[in-house]
């Protein structure tokens, strides 16, 4: 017989704690970030902030370390603020520290030392952020850009069904695709510049995951590939509905995200040992 119930427990021995929404949290790797809005400034601005995340409490997350009672934090849109954060060289998901770590480790953590991210955009901190307008993007730019998504979802399916040589295959039209886009078709130069980068670094994800001599290698590289084409298609817009989903149990419960073109949890990296786990954290509409 199936069953389904509702678990409560008391955190802490029932003392309150700081909680934020699981949407204002960007994960990479071992690390989990979000963005402050900076208070008293004339634009929107906004500052990357580590924290250090307790347990996961229906939609939201305890917080430990890194944020205190009262800071407004991105629960929408914070790809695109930290697509522009990546742009500028300011620390972001992908530069931890910028020209100013030393060398920091994960896990120390400097919260004085996030760089400030003014964004030019009107972005809303309780409800959900103003993204920027992808109206001005060539339809053909689109389509293609449509095509490469298409081949991506069938690598997730196929590590969903754990069937790794299908996965492999539909890598290589993925790799086909990506080639075939055509740059020309962006007219924008600063979002030319972010297509010049990503898909550089699409290329070489793909190239590894080529490579990788087993499925739970080449998972880790797909969850890489994953943020990249979030964040692609977070500053270009889609023209399907797509859901950015999560898993924290994957890559050994680091947690990992990935896109679906449907609502449910097929899980592509924990495959048919748990289908379904996972939640969905955002939703990019066509």
């Amino acid at each position: 017989m199936l069953a389904k119930g509702v678990v409560s427990s008391p955190l802490d021995g029932g003392q309150p704690q700081l909680q934020i929404p699981a949407s204002a949290v960007l994960w990479t790797g071992e690390r989990s970030l979000v963005y402050v809005q900076r208070p008293n400034t004339e634009q929107p601005a906004f500052q990357a902030r580590e924290v250090v995340l307790g347990h996961r409490v229906g939609d939201s997350y305890v917080v430990l370390e890194g944020l205190q009672e009262g800071e407004d934090v991105v629960i929408h849109g914070n790809f695109m603020i930290d697509s522009a954060a990546q742009l500028a060289d300011k620390r972001s998901m992908m530069n931890q520290a910028p020209g100013q770590n030393g060398g920091r480790m994960p896990g120390e953590h400097n919260h004085d030392s996030g760089e400030n991210m003014d964004t030019g955009h009107e972005h809303t901190t309780q409800s959900s952020a103003q993204t920027e307008s992808t109206e001005d993007v060539s339809g053909e730019f689109r389509s293609q850009l449509n095509s490469l998504i298409k081949s991506y979802l069938e690598i997730s399916h196929s590590l969903a069904d754990d069937n790794f040589k299908d996965a492999s295959s539909a890598l290589s039209t993925f790799e086909k695709k990506l080639k075939a886009v055509d740059m020309s078709l962006i007219q924008q130069q600063d979002r030319r510049q972010f297509w010049m980068e990503r898909q550089q670094q699409i290329k070489d994800l793909a190239s590894q995951m080529s490579n990788a001599e087993s499925i739970a290698v080449y998972r880790s590289q797909f969850a890489s590939l994953s943020d990249q084409l979030a964040e692609t298609v977070n500053r270009f817009g889609s023209q399907q509905t797509l859901y950015l989903q999560y898993c924290q149990m994957a890559r050994d419960s680091k947690g990992a995200n990935w896109l679906s073109a449907q609502k449910e949890i097929i899980n592509p990296y924990m495959g048919q040992q748990m289908p379904n786990c996972g939640v969905k954290k955002e939703v990019f509409d066509s």
